[in-house]
């Protein structure tokens, strides 16, 4: 017997010595090639056309960005997101670049993009195309609604001849969950402060309510405005021409027209050209002697490698990235332990003189978002100038956080406002009831089990829920008083929880003025006495090599585990993973949110 558990024990041995001996070889193989697989840049000669090859969502902040094409590869991942300032970068740094012949625009693996990351990189082609008179081209055998919207303002925008432009809307169209939550015997006990704080509507009602339209209709039609006024501008139409075209396309398709004929007719593409025609009419145009082969592009990112300089030296602007849903702890999205240190290391960077905090967020966890605005009062306190930027959303928490900057930069379409808080509770009680599982027990007062899942709260406890989300929200209106010079009585009238865009919450007196990230830079060097080539930093969330390297391999594993299977696999026909993530974060957090449910995109 003594001899088998030898044996056993010699083979466990090997087995963990194999098993560790293949895991750290396959990480210093990785590591290994995330170190020397940095490509050269490439070389950049006359005529040659940047890409601007769009992939994913459109993002503010990409902690991977810096693994390398090749360790991407590895790691079984392609391009996951554009990040939005990489985009505006190139643009910036091709309009000086004689070398740059033109730019063609590419959305095919484009996912995501938001009404105000459209507006920039519109506003960027259109600053390329102003400072060079160098073209801007644009094809795809079919458009999206955001993939149009980030290309809409290339020269000449070419179609396949069986494509479309799916042009469409806005929806505020969400999943509603309280009748199935009630048959299931889910309870959800909500407190809310403001009318139309509506995000807890999905756990407690069937159909959004009067306040919720009404709010939905303001900034969604203000927004449908904005994007179809966009292009409308860059296509040269007549203001009214996306919602014509829209109203006569059904009737137009009766009669037998052709879908993408109507599209060049009515002046949304300039060609109908197949990929192969298109390439030709780029080589025509770049190409040394109209020869196809001798097209030379660049990717965006490539071409950003390739032109990369160090950091200037002097006092300059740090703009720190603040991307996602706000809470303590959260592996992704805002954390305000990992943003506060950021924000740190920016302020304490020799020559920084100004900070922008470029903000694309719902909100969150209050508390959270407080931590977070009282740090960038410190940074101010110590005479450093604090400039809040908005991209896609800046509302709820993160419109809370801006309170903390001495001027307030927003998109004409950022949705901001949503000044209001909840608090959402789930209980089993109901659940326990139809199963006929008993409980009770002595307790020594009424708030014994406050914080219990398994009992609906009782009086005692709503009122301390109650109460602590009136305190909140009364802390909320008093900050975004003092910050906008404004009474409470005058900020109620336009919180309330109640979404705003850009242009709404300017005329509201929520933000100081419309703009987009280098507006903010302009006025933040300004500010700060700062020249207008002042250099300016930029401090993006970034995981350390072997946390990074790491979360790669492990990701796709990790991914499929679970975290509350047997709601999730009830779900998941119904929902998607991102809406699942709030659903979960929200039914789980039993905290004081200042959180707005807003559309992610167009």
């Amino acid at each position: 017997m003594q001899l088998l558990r030898w044996i056993g024990r010699c083979l466990d041995f090997l087995r963990r010595l194999v098993l560790n001996v293949v895991f750290y070889g396959i990480l210093i193989l990785a590591a290994a090639l995330w170190y020397w697989s940095e490509p050269e840049a490439p070389a950049i000669g006359p005529r040659t056309v940047m890409v601007l090859d769009l992939r994913g969502p459109v993002v503010e902040s990409d902690p991977m960005r810096l693994i390398s094409a090749d360790m991407r590869m590895f790691t079984g991942k392609g391009a996951e997101s554009t990040r939005l300032i990489d985009v505006v970068e190139a643009l910036d740094r091709a309009a000086m670049d004689p070398d740059i012949a033109g730019v063609e625009i590419v959305t095919g693996d484009l996912t995501r993009i938001g009404l105000a990351s459209a507006r920039t990189i519109g506003n960027a082609v259109e600053r390329f195309k102003s400072a060079t008179g160098r073209p801007v081209y644009a094809w795809s055998e079919s458009f999206s609604q955001g993939q149009y919207a980030a290309a809409v303002h290339a020269d000449e925008i070419s179609l396949h001849p069986m494509g479309l432009v799916m042009l469409r809307g806005l929806s505020g169209a969400n999943l509603y969950w309280g009748k199935l939550l009630e048959h299931v015997g889910i309870g959800v006990s909500v407190y809310k402060a403001g009318a139309f704080k509506s995000a807890p509507e999905i756990f407690t009602s069937d159909a959004p309510s009067r306040e919720n339209l009404e709010a939905q209709k303001s900034w969604m039609d203000a927004s449908w405005q904005g994007l179809t006024g966009d292009i409308e501008k860059a296509r040269g139409l007549m203001p009214g021409a996306v919602d014509k075209y829209l109203r006569e396309l059904p009737a137009r398709l009766n009669d037998g027209e052709d879908p993408a004929e109507i599209l060049k007719t009515s002046g949304f593409v300039t060609d109908l050209l197949t990929e192969d025609e298109f390439e030709e009419k780029l080589a025509k145009r770049f190409a040394e002697g109209g020869d196809k082969t001798k097209l030379k592009r660049i990717d965006y990112l490539d071409y950003l490698n390739a032109t990369d300089l160090p950091d200037a030296p002097g006092s300059g602007v740090a703009v720190v990235f603040a991307e996602g849903t706000i809470s303590s702890g959260a592996a992704s999205g805002i954390s305000p332990e990992e943003l506060c240190e950021r924000l740190e290391r920016a302020a304490k960077t020799p020559g920084t003189r100004a900070l922008v905090l470029r903000i694309s967020s719902p909100g969150g966890d209050a508390i959270a978002a407080e931590a977070i605005r009282e740090k960038l009062a410190a940074i101010r306190a110590r005479g450093i100038h604090v400039v809040a930027s908005m991209g896609d959303t800046a509302a709820s928490g993160g419109y809370w956080i801006s309170l903390g900057a001495e001027r307030i930069i927003a998109d004409p379409l950022t949705l901001t406002g949503s000044i209001g808080v909840f608090s959402v509770i789930p209980d089993a009680e109901g659940l326990l009831a139809e199963f006929d599982v008993g409980r009770d027990g002595y307790r020594t007062g009424e708030l014994a089990e406050f914080g219990s899942p398994l009992h609906r709260p009782n009086a005692a406890e709503s009122a301390i829920l109650r109460s602590g989300v009136e305190r909140v929200y009364d802390r909320f209106k008093a900050l975004a008083a003092n910050n906008r010079g404004r009474t409470e009585a005058e900020i109620e009238k336009v919180a309330q929880g109640r979404v705003w865009t850009g242009a709404q919450a300017l005329e509201h007196g929520l933000v100081d003025s419309l703009g987009d990230l280098s507006d903010a830079v302009k006025v933040a060097r300004q500010l700060a006495d700062l020249p207008d080539d002042a250099p300016v930093r930029y401090f993006d969330a970034e995981p350390d090599g072997m946390s990074a390297l790491v979360a790669k391999l492990s990701g796709e594993v990790l991914a499929m585990v679970p975290k509350s299977a047997s709601m999730r696999l009830f779900l998941l026909p119904v929902a998607s993973e991102p809406e699942w993530q709030r659903l979960e974060a929200l039914l789980k957090s039993r905290r004081v949110l200042a959180w707005a449910e807003v559309p992610e995109g167009i």
